[in-house]
């Protein structure tokens, strides 16, 4: 083995030009080139300048470059030695350009430790090949210098890369292991492992940096798993990085800037950050992490299962696919543009805490058909749902649990509390429901008092609130903002607040809807059906109709007046057509009825009582019941000294007893056209003649009806002639029967 020192500056290597070879340094040239085993030297004595490599296949010894000025070439050709060094501070340059070095030996086979001075280039179709079979260690130290791809072509050995900046990494054809004394580690290029290699355990990060040109580079894990950290950072998205198989770390995965990053098979870190504008991921299968995502200013999509720690989704626009994610927690922080594509994709939430965290509508966008977040922790703990109300949330599900659940601002596509227990928490705020509202019989009676509303739902058809036994005391409000968007009763629903329906359908069916008063005074479309009973128990106007432009309602359903306060009560009708009208309130207090309305039936009962009916006011009715008692009569009048009027349709008569009767014109009367049917009962008290006089009412017990003879003594009606000395046909009744 001899050693060899280039001399004489610029000039070719190759197999026959001994004129830059000496045996020393700074010797005079013209010594061997070296060959197998020799070591070469360019240092400063070598006369600067540029060694061009030509047509030499020798297997060298160690190459050690510290040439002042100097550049080595490799041209098109292989060099290839045991070691190669350039560690020094001296200004140098290596130019792979498309050549080779081929690297035999082990240990340190390639150094550029100190780096400083030293200028690296190289062209498409360049590496450097370990070639070593043996299972000897080996070192490679890049000195942080772009180098061109690495390839570990042989041997079983441990690899360690201290500071690799390397244009690609190709481990096919080796077994043997990446060292953990490595360091961070930046690749430029494909990333190819050995299925035969152990897996990764060095924690220091891999940042797969700029090629440096478009198109895609593959990450090709081959089975192997990894324990750092993976930095996705290429100047442009045209610059996509694709994880071509089933990629697991251990460590975290961080996208930046620009970047652009896709998967074909199922993904696994330990988290995901990105917080770069120009940033797009796109996994085309399942993503996996133990810990948290945050994504901000970036194109994300997913192609199979999400599953995470807190889930972190900013500004960006984030396509789920349809599939399920799965996740600890899920916020938003941001006010920029975001826009999420959900579908049918379900959320799974397992923390406690808060849960969901919606901080900002500016910007928001959410699109979703049967989405839903779902509380999965069975768990005590208490949960908060808290978006900005002018976010539109998918439906919230509590799928387990006992703790209490705190709401805030949530205007969410609707609630299923079917499966938990627990409590509403009075921390509680306003909360919209735009679909179906699902309590649970075994949750507590809700106590918080800020408003429930049943907004608008996205698309037409009947949804539910069931309140399942559950009684509350906020106040409820309908406002499904189309008729053919339909709030549905399926048990009664006991509210200690205000009900309002501004909008849409509301369909009692059968059951009892029980809340302070009723508000629906407006011009938009909505409805009222069903055969259920409306309880209302406070004072003051307790149905308001006012303005009942566009109100439809059916004529199946109650209206009952429950409260026994003095305090006076209104129904403001708005001159609508009724069910039937219960005034049940139980006290001395005045139920004032206003506008001219049409019911089915105005029930009085529960005296003493005083109904006041607008002055000049017309309630049409097919039956009226108002039965006092001695000592408690139920008073009817106007609201000033005018008259008011009650009309009955469909025949029969009013049966009444025990009334005080003032300014009141009663319809149909023989005095006027038609037959009496207003009978206020022989224990009434008649106040009509009080001015302005009312008419109408017979102050007698009605007559009986449906009690027709059809026979006497056993004869037939109609054969008998005469009654006790009096021809039949003078006789109106006998012992009260017609």
């Amino acid at each position: 083995m001899a050693a060899r020192f280039w001399v004489g500056g610029t000039g070719t290597w190759d197999a026959s030009d001994t004129t830059h070879w000496a045996a020393t340094s700074g010797g005079a040239g013209g010594a061997s080139v070296p060959t197998t085993n020799d070591t070469v030297t360019f240092d400063g004595s070598s006369g600067g300048g540029t060694c061009t490599l030509g047509a030499n296949t020798a297997s060298l010894g160690a190459v050690t470059f510290v040439y002042t000025n100097g550049t080595l070439d490799f041209a098109s050709y292989k060099l290839t030695c045991a070691s190669f060094g350039a560690s020094n501070s001296v200004t140098r340059a290596v130019d792979f350009n498309t050549g080779i070095l081929s690297l035999t030996g082990t240990g340190t086979i390639f150094t550029m430790a100190t780096a400083t001075n030293l200028t690296v280039s190289y062209s498409a179709g360049s590496y450097i090949e370990k070639v070593d079979s043996s299972s000897t260690a080996c070192i490679i130290n890049g000195g942080t210098r772009l180098l061109p791809q690495i390839r570990i072509t042989a041997g079983s050995a441990a690899m360690t890369f201290t500071g690799v900046n390397c244009a690609g990494l190709d481990w096919t054809g080796a077994t043997g292991s990446w060292a953990t004394a490595s360091n961070a580690m930046t690749i430029r290029g494909n990333v190819t492992l050995a299925s035969g290699m152990s897996n990764l355990t060095d924690t220091n990060a891999i940042t797969l940096g700029d090629p440096g040109a478009d198109g895609t580079y593959t990450f090709t894990a081959n089975g192997k798993t990894l324990a750092c950290g993976i930095t996705v950072s290429s100047a442009s998205n045209a610059r996509i990085y694709n994880f071509v198989d089933t990629f697991t770390t251990t460590g975290a995965l961080n996208v930046t800037v620009n970047s652009k990053m896709t998967t074909a098979a199922p993904f696994t870190c330990a988290s995901m950050t990105v917080n770069a504008a120009g940033t797009v991921a796109e996994f085309g299968n399942t993503l996996t992490t133990t810990g948290a995502i945050t994504l901000n200013q970036i194109t994300f999509s997913v192609g199979g299962t999400l599953t995470c720690g807190t889930l972190t989704m900013n500004i960006g626009t984030f396509q789920f696919n349809n599939y399920d994610v799965y996740c600890t927690s899920f916020t938003r922080s941001a006010t920029g543009s975001t826009t999420y594509y959900f579908g049918t994709s379900n959320i799974y939430l397992s923390g406690t805490s808060t849960i969901l965290s919606i901080s900002s509508a500016t910007g928001y966008s959410a699109s979703f058909t049967t989405t839903k977040f779902i509380k999965t922790s069975s768990s005590a703990s208490a949960c908060t749902f808290a978006s900005a109300s002018g976010a539109f949330i998918p439906a919230i599900v509590l799928a387990a649990g006992s703790g209490a659940i705190t709401f805030t601002g949530i205007n969410c596509n609707g609630l299923d509390w079917t499966a938990a227990t627990g409590s509403w928490s009075t921390s509680s705020n306003a909360f919209q429901c735009h679909g179906h509202f699902l309590m649970s019989s075994g949750m507590s009676d809700i106590a918080e008092t800020t408003i429930i509303t049943f907004g608008a739902p996205v698309d037409d058809g009947t949804y539910t609130i069931d309140f399942a036994g559950k009684t509350t005391v906020t106040p409820l409000t309908f406002a499904s903002t189309s008729a053919n968007k339909i709030w549905q009763l399926a048990s009664d629903v006991t509210s200690a607040g205000a009900l309002t329906l501004t909008s849409g359908g509301l369909d009692l069916q059968s059951y009892t809807l029980t809340g302070t008063k009723f508000t629906t005074s407006n011009s938009n479309v909505r409805s009222i059906t069903g055969t259920g009973t409306i309880v209302l128990t406070t004072t003051g106007t307790i149905w308001s109709a006012a303005t009942s432009t566009n109100l439809t309602l059916g004529t199946g359903f109650t209206i009952k007046a429950t409260n026994s306060s003095v305090t006076a009560k209104t129904f403001t009708g708005g001159s609508k057509t009724y069910g039937n009208l219960w005034i049940n309130c139980g006290s001395t207090g005045t139920f004032t009825i206003q506008n001219n309305n049409t019911f089915n039936d105005i029930k009085i009962d529960n005296p003493p009582r005083t109904v006041l009916f607008t002055a000049s006011s017309t309630q049409t009715v097919a039956s009226f019941t108002a039965v006092g008692t001695a000592g408690n009569e139920i008073t009817i009048n106007s609201t000033s000294t005018a008259i008011h009027n009650l009309v009955k349709t469909g025949g029969g008569v009013v049966s009444c007893d025990y009334l005080n009767i003032q300014h009141s014109v009663a319809r149909p009367w023989s005095g006027a056209s038609g037959a009496d049917t207003w009978y206020a009962g022989d224990n009434s008290t008649n106040n009509q003649a009080v001015a302005t006089a009312g008419n109408g009412w017979i102050f007698t017990a009605a007559p009986p009806t449906g009690t027709e003879i059809k026979t006497i003594n056993n004869l037939a009606k109609a054969s008998v002639k005469t009654f006790n000395g009096l021809a039949i046909a003078s006789v109106k009744s006998i012992n009260g029967l017609e």
